[in-house]
């Protein structure tokens, strides 16, 4: 028995990791397909500008989008099939109208920052933006622009590629590298960069800042009696509770490791951050997820361990912080099961 409970997370961290790999691999064969080279770009506007034809080989067959416009009204004076593929209108729908009325753009900033810049300088590489297809709804671009002249016009020519997929992959990279993939609530990693970036407010806005620790009771015993499916599914569950029952928006909840959770309560002094604990603590115990070798209840209970800090005021750092509510758990496990301690 024990040995199939030990095969089970090892399936379960070998699938994580692969999935990891094969996100890692999905992005590097992406920015190599979707990388603009500013060689890649010259040699392009080099040939439309050596034929002087809009209807040149390079503009028609380019898998790229590219539209060229005029550089004092910006309306574009002809697309390739790219193009029309990616905004989801015909060649005749486009022709004499700028990209702004056909509602391409989603940020008009971006708009204005793009066209102020191409009013500088002559090539803008690799600009990132947002751009609403008709058919597919919001896409992530990158857009690479020239200035050209064509039929003695002032011009820009502008090659623009889809990253939606890249940028979907990167998303998800960056979820998984820093959310808990049992309890997909945030890992350590990321409570981390909360509690520094907070402490760093508090201590700007001179304002109190609160930790928790939070430990599952008898966790050990409750594995052993039901086993680790189920301890992963209380995990599960009291994650949750404890996640939902955090009302404000900058509060922050995370895994700390095994069945230890940390809770980061942003301008929360003592007394508060006491009140909110209890809630926590309520919540988990409404779940009524039985657990028969508890010695405090038949359900499953947490201790919790609060720390608070004024960092204006105090010498102390965050890791001191961090300490304090884990002594302060640590107090509370000590003297009496299933408390909120306040350090």
């Amino acid at each position: 028995m024990e040995w199939n409970r030990f095969g089970i997370l090892a399936v379960l961290v070998s699938f994580v990791i692969g999935v990891v790999i094969w996100i890692k691999t999905s992005l590097t064969r992406q920015a190599e397909k979707l990388a603009t080279t500013t060689l890649e770009l010259e040699l392009k506007t080099r040939e439309l500008i050596k034929l002087g034809d809009l209807q040149s080989k390079t503009f028609k067959t380019s898998p790229d989008a590219i539209v060229i416009h005029q550089l004092k009204n910006f309306r574009i004076s002809d697309v390739n099939q790219g193009f029309t593929k990616l905004v989801g209108y015909s060649r005749e729908e486009i022709i004499g109208k700028s990209a702004m009325r056909l509602g391409l753009w989603v940020n008009i900033d971006d708009q204005k920052r793009l066209a102020r810049a191409l009013r500088q300088t002559d090539e803008i590489r690799n600009f990132e933006t947002q751009l609403r297809s008709k058919n597919r709804g919001i896409l992530a671009c990158q857009i690479s622009a020239r200035k050209t002249e064509v039929g003695g016009e002032d011009s820009v020519l502008t090659i623009i590629r889809d990253v939606t997929d890249k940028k979907r992959l990167e998303d998800e990279l960056q979820r998984l590298s820093t959310y808990d993939y049992l309890t997909q609530i945030p890992n350590r990693r990321s409570f981390y960069n909360a509690l520094n970036r907070e402490w760093d407010r508090a201590k700007r806005e001179r304002q109190s800042l609160s930790l928790a620790v939070v430990d599952i009771d008898f966790f050990r015993s409750y594995n052993d009696c039901y086993g680790y499916i189920a301890g992963d599914y209380c995990l599960q569950a009291v994650a949750g509770a404890m996640n939902k029952t955090l009302r404000r928006p900058a509060d922050f909840c995370a895994r700390f490791g095994g069945d230890e959770f940390v809770i980061v309560l942003p301008n929360t002094d003592p007394q508060g951050a006491r009140i909110v604990l209890e809630s926590v603590k309520h919540a988990v115990q409404e779940l009524k997820i039985s657990h028969a070798v508890s010695t405090v209840d038949k359900f499953v209970t947490i201790s919790v361990g609060i720390a608070a800090s004024s960092p204006a005021n105090d010498s102390m750092d965050s890791d001191n912080l961090l300490r304090r509510a884990d002594k302060a758990l640590y107090k509370a496990k000590k003297q009496e099961i299933e408390r909120v301690v306040v350090a």
